[in-house]
């Protein structure tokens, strides 16, 4: 009776044989995962046209279908969103924004048998996938901004791409050519390379300033300043020119002394000055 039933069991262990190729564990998917600070999926496929939702459930930002297109032993194609892929055991691609590797496949065949239905034998193939959110498309669906190299630049943010000034856009999150042309309509500042928005039209502030233009501002002629250091005025001919030191330097106007006093054509102290009011004061009592 012992032998009959074991006999038994063998006959039916025969009928199912299960092959099986590694390529990633489970364990193997979530530390490839955590590299990028995501939570994976390590799902398994088994037919075609099969749809699987990938979501906040699963630890995803977004919202997506993975579509089983074609499952054949060895390969498989898959499609998320508009974008799909062929791969084989251990093959890896970026599909739509996820990280999709074929981890694990198994097949189950049943041996031909004499019995009605099975003398072709019957396969099935069950594939193991690891799916996770890329760090890109992750910061797209949480980035209050705009994406650029993996990171997330705020509203207004000006820099280049590609060599082109750009600006991140409030409304489209994208990052758009600042505006060059004199006149272009905007909304803000940031829109334009002059980095001036007036009444809705593109400024350029060197164009308009009246006086001598320093960074942002426009000085009017006559403005006593500093440049990196050294004393400077404004003058009538809108430039930023050194104040003169030298006692009895050719002058028209006060601001062009050091001293800021311009006398009979000529710049003096003030102590020289003193003397002239001592002098008269002394004569007319």
């Amino acid at each position: 009776m012992g032998r009959g039933i074991l006999a038994f069991i063998f006959v039916m262990f025969s009928l199912v044989f299960i092959s099986g190729v590694y390529a990633m564990t489970s364990n193997e998917c979530f530390g490839l995962a955590s590299q990028v600070g995501v939570t994976p999926h390590y799902g398994v496929l088994s037919e075609e046209g099969q749809n699987v939702s990938l979501g906040k459930p699963y630890g995803f930002e977004g919202l997506y279908t993975l579509k089983v297109i074609s499952l054949k032993e060895g390969f498989v194609s898959v499609g998320i969103g508009n974008e799909s892929a062929r791969l084989a055991v251990g093959e890896s691609a970026i599909i739509s924004g996820i990280n999709f590797t074929f981890a694990k496949m198994e097949v189950h065949s049943v041996p031909p048998s004499e019995k009605e239905g099975m003398e072709k034998g019957i396969t099935d193939i069950t594939l193991f996938y690891c799916a996770f959110e890329t760090k890109e498309a992750r910061l797209k669906l949480t980035c209050q901004g705009c994406v650029k190299d993996n990171a997330c630049l705020p509203f207004g943010t000006r820099t280049d791409s590609a060599g082109i000034p750009v600006y991140c856009d409030l409304v489209s999150h994208q990052l758009l050519p600042q505006k060059a042309k004199e006149a272009a309509a905007c909304e803000q500042n940031y829109e334009c390379l002059t980095n001036t928005c007036i009444n809705s039209i593109c400024i350029d502030l060197t164009a308009q300033c009246a006086g001598c233009k320093k960074g942002d501002a426009c000085l009017p002629v006559g403005t006593r300043t500093e440049s990196e250091g050294i004393p400077v005025y404004c003058g009538d001919t809108h430039n930023l020119l050194p104040q003169k030191a030298k006692e009895a330097a050719p002058c028209t106007q006060h601001y062009e002394c050091l001293t800021n006093l311009c006398i009979d054509s000529s710049c003096v102290e003030q102590s020289l000055l003193q003397k002239i009011i001592s002098w008269f004061r002394s004569i007319f009592g």
